[in-house]
């Protein structure tokens, strides 16, 4: 890898950083495709294997809750919060 001169010239600018919203990366894991069972406190997401699933793109996706504690942590949260409330609705 060839890294002379990478200090040259402008700085390229740095995008402003968009917090993470577990509602909309939820929202998209299920729109790919995704879902998700909650066993104990533990939550599984999953996909079907049959069917017309972009599994390169669920994995992608699920790469963002993977890579970062917390974010994972909110994920989790959203998703145990929703089933409480369908517990309490039935």
């Amino acid at each position: 890898m060839h890294i002379a001169g990478i200090n040259q010239g402008a700085p390229a600018p740095i995008a402003p950083l968009r917090p993470f919203d577990p509602v909309a990366w939820l929202a998209r894991y299920v729109d790919l495709g995704g879902g998700y069972a909650v066993v104990g406190d533990a939550v599984w997401l999953h996909w079907s294997l049959k069917g017309d699933v972009d599994e390169s793109a669920l994995k992608e996706h699920e790469r963002i809750v993977r890579r970062d504690p917390e974010q994972h942590a909110a994920v989790k949260a959203l998703i145990m919060e929703r089933v409480s409330r369908e517990a309490i609705d039935d």
